[in-house]
């Protein structure tokens, strides 16, 4: 699903598709002087993840296999 079209479907705000870090920054930059609505829809790649969060979805998953 394009959710960055979400505020052109209802009407309200504007939404940013964003693949880099700069033009994260410029969608950053734009939400933040606006008073409209502001989605950003941001892709990553699948293996960018901190250790930190990949031992917490890890913890999530054996508790959600201990709870079947």
């Amino acid at each position: 699903m394009a959710y960055h079209r979400i505020p052109e479907m209802i009407g309200c705000g504007k939404g940013f598709l964003i693949k880099t870090e700069n033009e994260l920054a410029a969608a950053f930059r734009d939400a933040y002087a606006s008073k409209e609505l502001s989605l950003l829809e941001v892709i990553l790649d699948p293996d960018d993840i901190s250790p930190q969060l990949r031992r917490l979805c890890e913890r999530f998953a054996r508790g959600a296999k201990q709870q079947e």
